[in-house]
């Protein structure tokens, strides 16, 4: 599976989907240059991921993502799916979205984030919430559960960071904090001095898992690998 994304730099792009939208030649460029790199690259999938757009912006969405559908279908692409932010059904419509993509992936994370208050990236309480709302626009065949395999350290006065499982355990044992999980979230969790730690690891994905099994969803995506705790490994996905 390929991103095809509005990131660039440090942030999303809103205005590439809208001028891209507007634009007949450069779409078809576009999409073109995409379906291509991924004939190349022996893709079977594709994954959208076209974050901060508003409710205004849907029809755009749509015109730029059925483009390059178009042409990947054509290029052999198979699965096309779309992550969309766990909540916002008003800019991330599941229904219109799967006029043209076969699934959507609720990002369920960032309960939490680094412009927030100290807590878990995604508490099953919370991913039970925002998958059910997914679920009763998608149906759960049409639902891909996306999980967090990292965490945020914020420190008071300073940009908060963001952590994987083996970072978190290596700050944990370096500054003599306990990395103990807390219970409410399932969540681990540390904290020393002026900071506070909340990480996602193999006991908080058995958690998303069950919530999610629980609703129907039998299909996972994970954000990102690389940083994971590598318990998952054998004890949640086998």
């Amino acid at each position: 599976m390929a991103i095809v994304t509005s990131w660039h730099g440090e942030r999303f792009h809103t205005t590439s989907i809208r001028r891209l939208a507007r634009d007949r030649a450069a779409l078809t460029h576009t999409a073109g240059a995409i379906a291509q790199h991924a004939r190349t690259m022996r893709y079977t999938g594709l994954v959208f991921d076209f974050e901060t757009l508003e409710r205004g912006d849907l029809d755009a969405q749509v015109t730029v993502m059925r483009a390059i559908v178009d042409s990947a279908r054509r290029a052999g692409v198979r699965t096309i799916t779309a992550a969309v932010p766990a909540t916002d059904t008003s800019a991330y419509p599941a229904r219109a979205l799967l006029g043209v993509v076969d699934a959507i992936i609720p990002m369920v994370y960032d309960e939490h984030w680094a412009g927030s208050t100290p807590g878990s990236v995604a508490s099953p309480q919370w991913a039970r919430g925002a998958l059910a709302l997914r679920v009763r626009e998608a149906g759960a065949d049409k639902v891909i559960a996306g999980f967090p395999t990292y965490g945020y350290r914020w420190v008071t006065g300073k940009p908060t960071e963001a952590l994987g499982y083996d970072e978190a355990r290596a700050l944990a044992a370096r500054t003599g904090a306990a990395l103990t999980r807390d219970a409410a979230t399932q969540s681990l969790r540390a904290r020393a001095g002026d900071w506070d730690l909340w990480m996602a690891d193999a006991g908080t994905l058995r958690a998303l898992v069950r919530v999610a099994e629980e609703l129907g969803v039998r299909r996972f995506a994970l954000w990102r690998l690389g940083r994971e705790d590598q318990a998952i490994w054998g004890t949640v996905v086998r």
